[in-house]
């Protein structure tokens, strides 16, 4: 994966708030550009957002192969880890 480019963020919504577009945005986004273009983060060590993020595309409802991209191999590439 070619370093830099466009970035998104898609904030972690709380299911008290829209309890059925809670992962659209997700979704959408990995509908839009795919999942290795899509990577994990958080704002930690701030108290805001999802307490669990690694779960979260699981809980989207997106493939184990996606996840899986989302949740560890995008970033991996993206800094160069596996080298």
């Amino acid at each position: 994966m070619p370093r830099g480019g466009l970035g998104f963020s898609v904030p972690c919504v709380s299911p008290d708030m829209f309890p059925h577009q809670q992962f659209g945005a997700l979704r959408m986004l990995v509908e839009l550009v795919g999942a290795g273009r899509v990577r994990l983060g958080s704002d930690d060590p701030f108290d805001m957002g999802d307490d669990d993020p690694v779960e979260m595309p699981a809980a989207a409802g997106l493939t184990p192969a996606q996840t899986a991209q989302i949740a560890s191999a995008t970033a991996t590439g993206f800094f160069r880890l596996d080298a």
